[in-house]
């Protein structure tokens, strides 16, 4: 099995259920964890594993769109890079929002989902 990590990818975002969190946005860090199934031989040629450049755009093609529950967003976001990637036998995706506006809050809140293919 080969595995594939993007990690600690930072975003300024809009995303939750109350207006002022789709007004002034949070901070919110990013990880996504796929694997692929191990191929005979030594891998020397892109077409014979994915491109996590990709894998980074569609993230952040979802996390600058504005989204109520970050659930939605992981989900969608797995299941978009599934879709470009139907080789990925797994996907692993936190997201974790960094100053959550909660009064006398003082931490994260982490959202994760994973699927197996």
């Amino acid at each position: 099995m080969l595995l594939i990590e993007l990690k600690d990818l930072l975003f300024f975002s809009a995303h939750g259920i109350f207006e002022e969190e789709r007004i002034t946005g949070n901070q919110y860090r990013v990880n996504c964890r796929v694997t692929l199934p191990e191929r005979e031989g030594v891998i020397e040629d892109i077409k014979d594993t994915v491109n996590y450049e990709a894998i980074f755009q569609i993230i952040k093609e979802r996390m600058n769109t504005p989204t109520p529950l970050l659930e939605t967003v992981c989900q969608r976001t797995g299941l978009q890079i599934h879709s470009s990637f139907p080789q990925i036998k797994s996907i692993f995706i936190s997201i974790e929002k960094m100053h959550p506006p909660v009064e006398g809050y003082r931490g994260s809140f982490l959202v994760s989902w994973q699927r197996e293919f």
